[in-house]
């Protein structure tokens, strides 16, 4: 005797809601879009590479008689490479012309910072946690950076030798 106990056990799986069934739907539509615009490419491109190598003759020979000149095989990329690097350097000149000069304030500040104020500079080393993200203030940097030395000592290190 022979048990079976595949009917018995239900199953854990949820059933598949309408919306899920929608999209499922529409997965299928658009893998189904996208493999056609696959294979159309592919077409185009074997289409193209016929065209441009292979003579005239031969082209009327296949029953092929209107097809615009063969010049643009090669004059339609070259077209649309200089299109291509023009706009990236129309793009870049633009970008460039509408940057601040570099004396100019909004290249160190703008509306968009977020400055803190001189208790949280001050309370920064004390805190365990870690702080807010601030834009830090351009003389607290300099500051930090360029720390004065008093007057006196200035020639001291130079003079030791």
């Amino acid at each position: 005797m022979t048990w079976s106990t595949a009917a018995a056990v239900p199953s854990r799986a949820p059933a598949a809601s309408a919306a899920d069934e929608r999209r499922s739907a529409a997965t299928a539509s658009v893998a189904l879009y996208g493999f056609v615009a696959w294979i159309g490419t592919h077409i185009a491109f074997v289409l193209f590479v016929l065209w441009a190598y292979l003579p005239e003759r031969v082209l009327h020979r296949l029953g092929v008689l209107y097809y615009p000149s063969q010049y643009w095989a090669l004059a339609l990329p070259c077209h649309l490479m200089v299109s291509v690097a023009a706009l990236y350097a129309a793009y870049w000149i633009y970008n460039l012309s509408r940057l601040p000069p570099l004396d100019d304030f909004a290249n160190v500040i703008d509306e968009f910072s977020n400055a803190p104020d001189e208790r949280d500079l001050a309370a920064r080393g004390q805190q365990e946690r870690i702080p807010p993200i601030y834009d830090l203030p351009i003389t607290h940097v300099n500051a930090v950076l360029f720390p004065r030395r008093p007057a006196g000592r200035a020639g001291a290190s130079s003079s030791a030798g």
